[in-house]
């Protein structure tokens, strides 16, 4: 299984403690968390479902 990696911005919600997370090489690729753990989570979910 090939494995990718793709720059993430992670940027803070009006929420406390939250944050967004995009990803310049996939613009469609937008997803969020309650924190910067659950964030970082959801990240690697949606940049996996790319490959």
């Amino acid at each position: 299984m090939k494995t990718y990696a793709y720059a993430a911005t992670f940027e803070p919600t009006e929420k406390e403690g939250g944050f967004t997370v995009t990803f310049a090489d996939v613009l469609e690729a937008i997803t969020e968390g309650d924190d910067l753990t659950d964030t970082r989570a959801m990240a690697a979910v949606r940049s996996a479902s790319r490959c």
